[in-house]
Parts: structure tokens; sequence; C-alpha cells
């Protein structure tokens, strides 16, 4: 049994949606799959959009949340507030559900940058991590072709990637105890 961790999934939204979507069906094609939503995902176009072949082979679970984490998701300030928010209740509906059912493995599959893995390597099965990206930061030398405040924001961005990838202790635990990590660039 495959337990995949996709806080953005929908088959036919962004990338990020599609990315959990298909990451969902790709597990389902080989296990039976359980898969923790975010709030934002729609439990029926999900469950609408399954091919017949993985029909009965994959379940979506949208993770409830507090209202005042549901709030933060949607203020690109307080986001990843938010969405450290799901991970804990995505973390807690997955120890609940493995210890009904175990799972062989979980997948966190969204989002594809690498700020904030949860905590999911402390579940008690191996963990894949990924796709992730994000961590290169971005050439100086291009900076002549933005406006000031467009540089400013990306000079910003390298200084806070640099500090997270090398200083974050969540981040490390994350990467040193996956199982797997997937990264992408």
């Amino acid at each position: 049994r495959a337990l995949i961790l996709a806080f953005s999934c929908d088959p036919h939204q962004s990338m990020e949606e599609r990315n959990g979507w298909n990451r969902a069906l790709q597990a389902a094609s080989n296990y039976q799959t359980v898969v923790l939503c975010g709030p934002h995902c729609d439990q029926s176009i999900l469950e609408k959009s399954i091919p017949d072949d993985l029909k009965g082979r994959i379940q979506f679970v949208v993770v409830p949340l507090a209202p005042k984490i549901h709030s933060q998701l949607d203020r690109e300030i307080s986001f990843y507030r938010g969405y450290r928010g799901w991970t804990v209740e995505a973390k807690r509906l997955a120890m609940k559900l493995h210890e009904e059912t175990p799972f062989d493995f979980a997948h966190l599959v969204s989002l594809c940058g690498f700020r904030e893995p949860g905590t999911f390597y402390e579940l008690p099965m191996p963990f894949i991590l990924g796709p992730i990206g994000g961590t290169s930061g971005f050439p100086l030398s291009y900076l002549r072709y933005g406006d000031f405040f467009g540089g400013l924001f990306e000079i910003s961005r390298n200084v806070v990637n640099y500090f997270q990838r090398n200083y974050s202790k969540r981040i490390s635990n994350a990467l040193t105890k996956s199982a797997v990590v997937l990264a992408a660039n």
C-alpha cells in the first residue's frame, strides 16, 4: 500500500496540481494507494477523473484543517505557516490510517520546493521526498535584465535559500532520513 502526500492534486490545474495527480496515478498502477490532499482539492473532481483501470485502487482524502490554518493558505505572507499546519494534520491522519491498515511507503510529492518538507520522514515506513527544487540561486548576472524591485526580491530569495538550505534542521532531517530524494531544477 502506498501513501501519497499531495497537498496540491488536480488533473486539470497547474504543474503542482498535475504533479500530485500524476504521481498518485503512477503509484495506483502498482499499489493500493491513499492520497492525502490539501483543503483546496475537490474530492468529487478527483474521484470522477480516476481512469477506469485504476478505480478501486486509489482513494483521495482531503485533510480537514481548522479555519485559522485554512485561512493562512490564502495569503502569500502566511502560506508556508498554513502549509506547515497541513503537514501536521496530514501526518496525524497518516498515522491513524497506518495503524488501521499499514502502508509500505509514503511519498511527499508537493509542493515542488524544498522549504517545507514537514516531518513525514518520522512516519514508521520508508519515506520518499520529491521532486524538490528551488535550491539554485538566481544568477546575479541576470539582475541587469529586470527592474530594481525584482532584483531586490531575487537577491533576498538567494539569501533566504542559502540560510534555509544550510541551517534548517527540518530540511536537513528530511533529506538525510528519506529513503529516496527526487530532485528537479
